[in-house]
């Protein structure tokens, strides 16, 4: 399991490489608010075989979803070369308007992390886009741009779907605890005749 390389004494070499790991609920940054954290089945067996924990049930813990049947490819190589399927299932975006639904049940609306960089030069290692000030928010990531969640973008919860209506009309969506998220170009829409 590769550990993080970024993030000085607090993160650096004592959590999972946030990049490979970003679902992880012990990767060295978390945001508040996300839905899409699991204590994984890697983080509670480095606490069962470090001694530190006796974990019980391990057979329950969150299964990771992020590179799931991409093969080794997603631990070996940059972000921007993970190999197929990868740019469609948000691990990677290169547009900032590209829209993804991400999460573990695939149940949360997400748009492409990328953002400029003035006032800090991303390291020639982390650059992979064609701008080299233009990278992915979080820095710890290693600058890797892929699919963010939106704030009110969980579908399972329904008290999103006010927050929604307010910022622009979604059309045909329906917030409830049983809701995924899917791209479609199909709308509820009615156009009079």
């Amino acid at each position: 399991m590769e550990l993080e390389d970024q993030g000085g004494q607090v993160t650096s070499g004592s959590h999972p490489e946030k990049r490979i790991f970003p679902e992880s609920y012990m990767s060295g940054v978390t945001k508040i608010g996300v839905a899409n954290y699991l204590i994984d089945g890697m983080a509670l067996s480095v606490f069962q075989d470090s001694g530190w924990y006796q974990v019980k049930n391990l057979d329950q813990a969150g299964r990771l979803s992020f590179g799931r049947g991409m093969g080794c490819r997603v631990a070996t190589h940059k972000c921007n070369d993970y190999g197929p399927g990868a740019e469609e299932n948000g691990m990677f975006c290169s547009e900032p308007k590209q829209s993804f639904c991400t999460g573990n049940r695939r149940q949360v609306i997400a748009g492409c992390n990328i953002q400029d960089y003035k006032f800090i030069k991303i390291p020639p290692i982390f650059q992979y886009l064609t701008s080299p000030t233009a990278g992915g928010k979080i820095a710890i990531m290693d600058f890797c741009p892929r699919a963010e969640e939106f704030r009110d973008g969980d579908c399972t919860e329904p008290a999103n779907e006010y927050e929604k209506r307010q910022n622009f009309d979604a059309y045909g969506t329906l917030y409830h605890t049983e809701s995924r998220c899917f791209m479609s170009s199909l709308t509820n829409i009615m156009f009079p005749s």
